[in-house]
Order: structure tokens, then C-alpha cells, then sequence
């Protein structure tokens, strides 16, 4: 009897190991107990929202249990563009974190 690895339990991983990815990137504490996991910006929620240490960014990473399709490119491009709208709003929880840098998100 095999076990199916889930897109949650690698997300679950990730979240709780972000260096496993990267040695330089953290979860956000400033937003609070989801730290970045399914933050919601606007009305989507990327899978995973880090920081990268070293130069502060932000990091969108998305999950796939599959295939990388070409439409999954459009879903992280739409979240980067989700994130970089931020900075046009005062309340903007990410913002208050990132200030500029959300201009320059990194991609995962």
C-alpha cells in the first residue's frame, strides 16, 4: 500500500524547511500564523510567500504535483502581477514588508 505524496504535503514541507528550496529564503513572520502559506493578495493565493534573505524580495512559489504546463506560467505571472499592484495600497499587509522591493519578485 503506497502513500500519494500530496501538493499540500510538499507545500506543508516547504513551508515549514524553506531553506530546502533555497538557503536563503524565510518565511514572513510579520504576516502572521500563515507566515506566507496561501496569503491571500487580492483574491488569489499564491501557494507560498517567502523572503529571500540576502536581498529582502519577495518569492512566489507555486506547487505543480504534475506537469508544468505553459498556463501554469500565466497563473504565477498573474500572481506577480497581483503582488506588484500592492504597491499602490496604503493597507497592503505585504507591502509593509517589502516596500519597494515588491517590485521585483522572484519566481518559484
Amino acid at each position: 500500500m503506497s502513500e500519494e505524496v500530496l501538493e499540500k504535503d510538499v507545500q506543508r514541507l516547504i513551508f515549514n524547511h524553506p531553506w530546502l528550496l533555497d538557503i536563503n529564503f524565510e518565511n514572513i513572520h510579520e504576516l502572521g500564523e500563515d507566515g506566507g502559506l496561501e496569503h491571500t493578495i487580492d483574491d488569489v493565493r499564491p501557494d507560498l510567500l517567502c523572503r529571500h534573505k540576502l536581498n529582502g524580495r519577495p518569492v512566489i512559489i507555486e506547487f505543480k504535483k504534475d506537469n508544468f504546463y505553459r498556463e501554469n506560467i500565466g497563473q504565477i505571472l498573474e500572481y506577480r502581477t497581483r503582488v506588484i499592484l500592492e504597491l499602490d495600497k496604503d493597507d497592503s499587509k505585504i507591502k509593509k514588508v517589502f516596500g519597494e522591493k515588491l517590485s521585483t519578485p522572484i519566481l518559484c
